[in-house]
């Protein structure tokens, strides 16, 4: 009985890798590792500027292999399908792509005018702007970011960009000629057979985080401009793919926003999520309007156990009490009111006491 649990169990998972390949229009390829490890030589032989030809070893992988993937069950989604991660640890382009992630903060700094760092940085704009009963929250989630963002533009972005930062050529032709080197890079392997996604971002490459960045930031300071002000937006913030955004019930129609932006970029899709009763959860608060002003709350999915590491477990100390810190720094940085912090303090793990120990605000 146990067996066939097993296979079962293995089959499934082996299914949802196959529908993820499917559902990606990813093709079946020979492997392609020897033929990347000759292009990444040739572009570090050629490289005279962000990396000399006596540190090179440094960024050449000796024993490299084809990017693995596995998958993750999103068990809080309907149909439970898989995160992909994708292990690049032993790919031949790895220590080359970190070090190219490196060279593009120093030499492309990015302005990061809409994001936000968190939930708390979250809280403080949203109590900067001015209250009204006729403000609605929306949020806008990027479906599939990496595999969504057209490399062709980015390319081109890369080098507008160095011609705006004043880098001379040869420089921004070899951090052009390296991003190129990586981004073709988009395969991995399933089994003993080799998988390549003809567009978007490598998932698990150092520098797609970066890439996909620059990229977001582009358009956000260009056409998603112009689109917040003909609609009036009164407020657009984003963490990494989630956008929170506030508007004006009376003068802006939410969803002509949301078909704008799809169009903006046709390879992304954005899916949006409406305040429900006031209310509505991102990140990891809830936000709610109340009838003069904004109170905020924990926001814990309904699979969340609220577990943290025994006492008596063979962890560090360090470990066991690095989420004691977490919950207690979230709860009083949190512009919580009274009754939500005291409900806080009551529905998490802390106080926790477990043998000799005891965890306190």
């Amino acid at each position: 009985m146990a067996t066939c649990f097993v296979i079962t169990y293995q089959q499934e998972y082996h299914n949802k890798i196959e529908d993820f390949i499917i559902d990606n229009n990813l093709i079946t390829i020979n492997d392609p590792t020897k033929n990347f490890q000759k292009k990444v030589r040739n572009a570090l032989n050629e490289c005279q500027i962000i990396t000399h030809k006596n540190e090179n070893w440094k960024y050449v992988n000796l024993n490299p292999s084809a990017p693995s993937i596995r998958g993750t069950i999103k068990i809080h989604k309907t149909g439970a399908p898989i995160r992909p991660v994708i292990n690049w640890r032993n790919a031949f382009a790895y220590k080359i792509a970190k070090m190219l992630n490196n060279k593009l903060q120093i030499y492309i700094p990015l302005p990061y005018g809409y994001n936000i760092k968190n939930s708390v940085q979250l809280m403080d704009e949203l109590l900067s702007i001015p209250f009204s009963p006729i403000l609605q929250f929306v949020s806008f989630d990027i479906t599939n970011m990496y595999s969504n963002v057209p490399t062709s533009d980015l390319i081109h972005i890369i080098e507008l960009i160095c011609n705006q930062q004043f880098i001379d050529g040869i420089t921004k032709q070899e951090l052009v000629n390296i991003s190129k080197i990586i981004i073709e890079q988009n395969y991995f392997k399933f089994e003993n057979r080799y998988y390549s996604q003809e567009n978007g971002l490598a998932m698990g490459s150092p520098t797609s985080s970066i890439f996909s960045e620059m990229y977001l930031q582009y358009i956000e300071n260009t056409v998603v401009y112009d689109t917040l002000i003909q609609n009036n937006i009164m407020g657009y913030f984003r963490y990494v793919d989630d956008i929170f955004i506030v508007y004006d019930s009376t003068t802006t129609d939410i969803v002509k926003v949301l078909d704008s932006f799809n169009k903006l970029i046709p390879s992304m899709k954005f899916t949006m999520e409406r305040e429900t009763n006031n209310r509505i959860n991102f990140l990891d608060i809830t936000i709610t309007k109340e009838h003069d002003k904004l109170t905020f709350d924990i926001y814990r999915k309904p699979t969340t156990t609220d577990s943290i590491i025994q006492y008596d477990s063979c962890h560090p100390t360090e470990h066991k009490l690095a989420a004691v810190r977490y919950l207690t720094n979230r709860m009083n940085t949190c512009h919580l009111n009274t009754a939500n912090k005291e409900k806080e303090k009551t529905s998490s793990n802390i106080p926790y006491r477990r043998t000799n120990m005891t965890y306190q605000h």
